[in-house]
């Protein structure tokens, strides 16, 4: 019998938790754990003990009362889960309290903390009045709680596989469903300001979606006229809080080869440095918009007949490719955006529109087999620089209906916005709707699409206008269809009443 055991249960505890700081202080010195933790591990463990003390001290004869005996009744609760034989008068219905989760990796160590704790007592109070054959029991029993028990640690094992699998499923599942939020986000925001253009709002949000989240890199060309939507459409991605990466516009008509007057290729890496390096965090990937791509792609001949513009797409054409570096700049960690109006490729089109039959007013037809890419290359492209284009998309005509947006909208409408104005200063502006309708009328055929609305908006609601109704104390301007014909606007006085406001010329 262990000296130990001539004590009773609590005062046996006692013997032990003198030398626990000690032993703590040894087992924790490369294992970084709270406090709390320590003291939480630390009552489990003499739980444990005083469990089985009890019983030991109940049924076991004395000679059989040792501390290698009591680690190894423990790791039979351990390994078995079965603690209900252990039983004693003073412990029943204790052990389903203290024994729940035993065998668990958090029950495992919190049992092999209570066996480190027996050992460490035995080796300090004990082992110097032993027999060696008692060491060697001892060590042995102890040896046993330093391995998970073969019994269940492959099933701990695979549960642990399991919970890694349903967390990596919960990750790919949160980052999914993060991944096409932002195209859903976007997509509202395309269409919060801006309207028309469906088609090309859709593939842009797959187009950086692809970018952001998995680095695919498809430079993209926009071919629209003037007013068709472009550098608004590049303003409304900038603007976009979850873009996550700089976008930097580059005006390509002032471009110019090497070794003539202008800038070179080199300016639109440097812009797009500069802007990088204004913001706090430098992104590692970004986005360069080359607008009026079409003033280099169009054929332009020197005083010694040699195409300038396709030196200056060869300068381009290793950007493109993502295969070069300017100064610290990845081109492969640059998704490039073009855009154009291409006004002779209508041009090119209508030249080799072919007439079938004898009258004016046959059929026309135009050559299918003909694709866009081809006929960008016919008017000056380089072979090598289309090529690095992964997709081109040919802007629709702003309708009717996309034209009335652009006016009316609420929240993005020229007109609303005018309206705005004249609200925060205390006025009214009115425009007949016959106005509106002769308005669309007139820039619905018109190629200059959303920038003729706001032009011809402009020059019917004059500025001066707005001056007169400060100078003159009028409360209201009523746009109407005389004016088309070169009448004067309506402005009115108005005087708050309780029920109705009042107005009189």
């Amino acid at each position: 019998m262990d000296q130990i055991f001539t004590k009773d249960a609590l005062k046996a505890q006692i013997v032990i938790q003198a030398l626990e700081m000690e032993m703590r202080e040894k087992y924790y010195k490369h294992i970084k754990i709270k406090p709390a933790a320590q003291d939480g591990i630390s009552r489990a463990a003499f739980n444990y003990i005083y469990f089985m003390f009890c019983y030991m001290k109940e049924y076991y004869q004395e000679d059989k009362q040792t501390i290698s005996e009591m680690m190894q009744q423990l790791y039979k609760i351990l390994v078995t889960g079965d603690y209900l034989c252990y039983e004693c008068k003073r412990t029943k219905g204790y052990g389903q309290k203290i024994f729940e989760g035993v065998k668990t990796l958090f029950g495992y160590g919190k049992m092999l903390y209570c066996a480190e704790m027996l050992y460490y007592y035995y080796n300090v109070r004990e082992k110097k009045t032993e027999l060696v054959e008692e060491w060697m029991n001892t060590s042995q029993a102890f040896q046993k709680f330093l391995t998970i028990p073969e019994e269940w640690d492959k099933k701990v094992e695979k549960k642990e596989k399991e919970v890694e699998k349903r967390a990596e499923k919960q990750v790919k599942k949160k980052t999914k469903t993060g991944e096409v939020e932002f195209m859903k986000k976007l997509k509202l925001h395309m269409d919060q300001n801006m309207a028309g253009q469906e088609r090309l709002k859709k593939k842009m949000c797959v187009l950086l979606y692809q970018w952001k989240y998995h680095h695919i890199r498809s430079n993209f060309l926009m071919i629209g006229p003037s007013g068709s939507g472009k550098n608004h459409m590049i303003n409304t991605i900038k603007s976009f809080p979850e873009l996550g990466m700089p976008l930097t516009t580059y005006d390509c008509s002032q471009l110019t080869a090497a070794g003539f007057t202008g800038d070179s290729t080199k300016d639109i890496f440097q812009k797009y440095k500069d802007e990088n390096r204004a913001e706090n965090t430098p992104a590692k990937y970004g986005i360069i918009y080359l607008d009026e791509i079409d003033k280099i792609i169009n054929t332009h001949y020197d005083s010694q007949d040699e195409n300038c513009n396709a030196f200056v797409q060869q300068q381009l054409l290793s950007a493109l490719a993502g295969t070069e570096k300017f100064e610290t700049i990845d081109t492969s960690k640059i998704l490039f955006i073009l855009g154009g109006a291409f006004p002779r490729l209508h041009d090119l089109e209508k030249y080799k529109t072919k007439t079938v039959g004898f009258h004016t007013d046959t059929l026309q037809m135009v050559d299918l087999k003909v694709s866009l890419r081809d006929k960008i290359i016919e008017i000056g492209g380089e072979t090598e620089f289309i090529g690095r284009i992964s997709q081109i998309e040919e802007m629709n005509s702003l309708t009717r209906a996309d034209l009335k947006t652009i006016l009316l909208d609420p929240k993005i409408g020229e007109l609303s916005k005018l309206k705005k104005v004249y609200q925060q200063s205390g006025f009214t502006l009115e425009v007949k709707e016959t106005v509106i309708e002769e308005i669309l009328d007139s820039v619905e055929h018109d190629p200059a699409g959303a920038r003729s609305v706001k032009n011809t908006l402009n020059g019917l609601i004059d500025l001066s206008y707005f001056f007169d109704m400060a100078m003159s104390g009028y409360k209201k301007i009523i746009i109407h269809e005389g004016m088309l014909y070169g009448e004067p606007p309506h402005f009115m006085y108005g005087s708050s009443g309780k029920e109705e406001e009042r107005w009189s010329l």
